[in-house]
């Protein structure tokens, strides 16, 4: 395999983070896009665990609940 130098590696590096950048929007990293996956995922299992009383006590229509919940955690 061929060996990298530092600038080759750098211009590799540069361009999947540019990747990374022009899939999950502009100026937003990797970890801060895991972040917010981590917590849409957090906030749906509990949004899911809430009961009939407490949605309602929130204002929450328990099947707009259960359709946020049904999310998966890339979905916005």
């Amino acid at each position: 395999m061929e060996q990298m130098n530092q600038m080759q590696f750098g211009t590799v590096c540069a361009r999947r983070s540019g990747l990374v950048q022009a899939r999950f929007g502009t100026g937003r990293g990797l970890g801060e896009m895991l972040a917010l996956w981590h917590r849409r995922w957090t906030t749906r299992r509990q949004l899911a665990k809430l009961s009939l009383r407490e949605l309602e006590d929130m204002g929450i229509d328990p099947m707009t609940a259960e359709r946020e919940a049904a999310k998966s955690f890339w979905m916005a």
